[in-house]
């Protein structure tokens, strides 16, 4: 699974580069984010902006991912997210624990200022 990445302060923002995030993917998607949630205090954004489907494992593993880092005391967000996305997310539940925002740079300040919230 392709992603990139980079540091916007204290935050690491991985960018998904697939339309597509899905089962078949996630242990690629793992191995390649996983380093950065051992930090203490970890803050991550994952930028979801090329993503237009997810399916029940790829929730699964965000949530999966939020207790990684909440272990760590750290955060997670995500941004970028697209509406058929979003609806999944919330009809799951997931937006109440992991907090969405319209774009990465939000996401980096409200990690970086606050305790988190969903914009």
């Amino acid at each position: 699974m392709k992603v990139s990445t980079r540091t916007d302060g204290a935050a690491v923002v991985v960018r998904v580069e697939v339309a597509r995030l899905v089962y078949a993917t996630l242990d690629s998607f793992v191995d390649q984010v996983g380093a950065y949630l051992e930090e203490d205090r970890p803050a991550v954004v994952f930028d979801l902006s090329p993503v237009n489907y997810l399916d029940s494992a790829a929730i699964g593993c965000l949530m999966d991912l939020y207790r990684r880092a909440s272990a760590k005391q750290g955060r997670i967000a995500l941004a970028g997210v697209l509406d058929r996305v979003e609806r999944m997310l919330r009809m799951t539940g997931a937006h109440e624990f992991i907090p969405i925002y319209g774009s990465a740079e939000d996401a980096v300040r409200a990690l970086a200022g606050s305790a988190g919230g969903n914009e």
